[in-house]
């Protein structure tokens, strides 16, 4: 199942390659999110969230659209997003996008990008979508092909200590079953070399950035 989650943070433009709405099986608004969906001109499958920062007449007229509201209390244990991606894997979502996700504050930023390496979204393809910004997750051991232009760029992060046996092909600076170490910078502003990168991991956690549309500047050095 196709699902778009739409957070409560800031989007200035539509994600590019978001396409049109009507390709999702499933929309989720987390709480504030709702205003951003309606912005698209959508309704949600499910709105969730503790409600607080959704309009009263907003609401109503989701119970009055049959929106599925999932209620939960001001004062839990899990983000409004975090309870709007379990939903979305109880519905039996394999493929998730979140947009808005970004921007609305440094603390909400950070922890929305971190969840994307959450154990619950094992075998999951998430990601978040910001303009010409995707963020997407990988835990070894995993190959993922991902499409670009010459000269789009990607930056790779590990998120769980060490980053074991990772390979780059298709990209200016490729690695050979090499290790990225937490904190190491040596996996930011690749650049496509063609259409497709081909990124492969043994063991660890890592974060994908892929920006489009904008050339990387050149770091040479990185190979």
């Amino acid at each position: 199942m196709k699902t778009l989650i739409f957070a409560n943070g800031i989007m200035e433009k539509r994600p590019a390659g978001l396409g049109d709405l009507s390709s999702f099986d499933l929309l989720i608004a987390a709480d504030g999110g709702l205003a951003l969906c309606l912005q698209f001109g959508a309704v949600p499958h499910i709105l969730v969230g503790d409600m607080d920062s959704v309009e009263k007449a907003d609401l109503e007229r989701m119970k009055a659209q049959g929106v599925e509201i999932v209620r939960r209390p001001v004062r839990k244990d899990e983000t409004d997003l975090e309870l709007a991606l379990k939903a979305a894997l109880e519905k039996g979502a394999g493929q998730i996008t979140v947009v808005g996700a970004l921007g609305a504050r440094w603390d909400m930023t950070f922890i929305n990008v971190l969840m994307l390496g959450a154990d619950y979204l094992d075998g999951i393809d998430v990601r978040i979508a910001d303009g010409n910004t995707e963020i997407r997750r990988m835990k070894g051991p995993e190959t993922l092909e991902l499409a670009g232009k010459l000269g789009d760029s990607l930056s790779i992060m590990p998120i769980s200590g060490r980053a074991e046996g990772v390979t780059l092909e298709g990209l200016e600076y490729s690695l050979d079953d090499e290790d990225l170490p937490f904190g190491s910078t040596r996996g930011l502003s690749n650049v496509f070399a063609a259409n497709k990168a081909i990124v492969s991991l043994k063991k660890g956690r890592v974060l994908m950035m892929i920006k489009r549309g904008e050339q990387c500047p050149r770091r040479p050095g990185l190979g």
